[in-house]
């Protein structure tokens, strides 16, 4: 997904693709969170001690972590089209 996101906003900013990374990740979550944790009652995480949760899923530290994780994932996609792909990015 990062990848790409990385691809087709690759004429963007560095900071634009990171945040639209950052929400695709958070948003994925949220869902995953909503199928696994509360409708099928698997409890693998519960953010409701964390602040600015929603429904115990998601939490803005979280989705700021996941921003600023999206920087070395952009560029480290990058690296590998260009060195493993040998493609001309």
């Amino acid at each position: 997904g990062i990848d790409r996101i990385n691809r087709r906003l690759s004429r963007k900013p560095l900071p634009l693709r990171a945040l639209v990374g950052a929400l695709m990740i958070t948003c994925t979550e949220l869902f995953l969170g909503c199928v696994l944790n509360l409708w099928l009652g698997m409890g693998i995480w519960d953010y409701s001690n964390l602040p600015l949760h929603l429904m115990g899923q998601i939490c803005l530290p979280f989705s700021l972590l996941w921003f600023l994780l999206c920087f070395p994932a952009c560029l480290l996609c990058r690296l590998v089209r260009r060195r493993v792909f040998l493609e001309n990015v």
